[in-house]
């Protein structure tokens, strides 16, 4: 039992997730900001589900992308759909793609080339010397080899965390010592190399995590002892070093829809915790994900367009087991897409825009195998 809870844990410091709405490939830094400091590691993202869309990244470094690109989301020049995967770039490390809920809005995109350059779908370079990325609703939270996080954009309810309500129109310093961030629906979490949690922005719901729904516009440290951390719509989760996953926040938006999975339709304004033995995890607010370390895919929340794929089209209020052999797992908006060992990409849900990428428009409540040769992290 010891050495198995001591695997969990190590492989649960290399591969869980991170950063919002992704999967991610290890880049292994070996630069440090002091001599003696050991290094640490960034995951980065491989696969992103969004808002009608899907990234994923291949093993040669290519950017495929499918679905909605009505408001160039894509970068493909169509202002169309696009029911089968398409590259869209070479010579990248990640990628990163909100799964917003907020009426009306689109895709925002983020792509890390091999050289450490920041750029959108269009090729327009926003920063270098970047090692991670994690995209909001309408702002973007970056981590530099130095491990300062910046942040850019939207900041009308302090989710740049820089102390101000004023939009960003370049990145602006907020912290150091960041190891991991999440950038939520205009919150983010961030985890420091203490492996302390921090929240700061909007907090309507208690997704904070603080014990009130007063929000913040600057870092306020909520919890010890996290490796993993992922923000949604109005939800937050993270992973503790002995594999226990906690969420918090929005409880649904709609009756009986039990999205923190804790079984009950109350907002939590502090962690509560949900499941045990955890290695990843991911949500979009409304609907969440975890592996765990025998690699069981399991599902909770809104499910009536069977984005779960379990199945069904049946809200779940606890994990359900929804397929084994998983390593990675990406919630879209109302679309999941999930990697197996063998490097397959598997997707599911709403499927309107041609965001499952079988080459139609048929909604699906169980996983379809899309393509192979993935980017795996181990």
């Amino acid at each position: 039992m010891a050495e198995r809870k001591i695997r969990v844990i190590i492989v649960s410091v290399l591969t869980l997730i991170l950063m919002t709405g992704g999967i991610f490939v290890l880049l292994f830094d070996n630069s440090s900001p002091t001599t003696n400091e050991p290094c640490i590691t960034i995951p980065l993202i491989s696969i992103s589900a969004g808002r009608n869309i899907s990234l994923v990244v291949t093993k040669d470094g290519s950017l495929w992308g499918w679905g909605q690109d009505s408001g160039g989301q894509l970068g493909f020049g169509t202002l169309d759909k696009h029911l089968l995967p398409n590259v869209m770039m070479n010579d990248v490390a990640a990628v990163s793609t909100n799964n917003t809920m907020l009426p009306l809005s689109v895709g925002l995109t983020r792509v890390i080339m091999n050289d450490g350059i920041l750029r959108m779908p269009s090729g327009a370079s926003l920063r270098s010397n970047i090692l991670a990325v994690s995209t909001g609703a309408a702002h973007t939270m970056v981590i530099t080899p130095e491990r300062y996080l910046y942040a850019l954009g939207g900041n009308m309810d302090g989710q740049l965390g820089d102390g101000t309500n004023r939009d960003g129109s370049r990145f602006v310093r907020i912290m150091g010592e960041v190891i991991a961030v999440s950038a939520g629906n205009n919150f983010t979490l961030a985890i420091t190399k203490d492996n302390g949690l921090w929240s700061w922005g909007n907090n309507f719901f208690g997704q904070l995590g603080t014990g009130t729904t007063e929000g913040a516009n600057r870092p306020t440290r909520i919890k010890d002892d996290v490796i993993a951390v992922s923000a949604g719509t109005g939800l937050g989760m993270a992973i503790t070093s002995d594999g226990s996953l906690w969420a918090w926040g929005r409880a649904g938006g709609h009756p009986e829809s039990g999205w923190i999975g804790d079984g009950y339709m109350v907002n939590r304004y502090s962690p509560v915790r949900i499941m045990d033995d955890v290695i990843f995890a991911d949500t979009v607010g409304s609907r969440s994900f975890a592996i765990t370390s025998d690699n069981i895919l399991w599902g909770w929340g809104d499910n009536r367009r069977g984005e779960l794929g379990d199945g069904t089209s049946i809200n779940r209020h606890r994990p359900v087991r929804i397929m084994e052999d998983v390593v990675y797992v990406s919630a879209g908006f109302n679309h999941t897409l999930a990697v197996t060992s063998d490097g397959a990409l598997w997707a599911w849900g709403l499927n309107d825009w041609g965001q499952l990428g079988d080459g139609t428009t048929q909604n699906s409540n169980v996983p379809i195998r899309i393509m192979d040769g993935i980017r795996l992290q181990r």
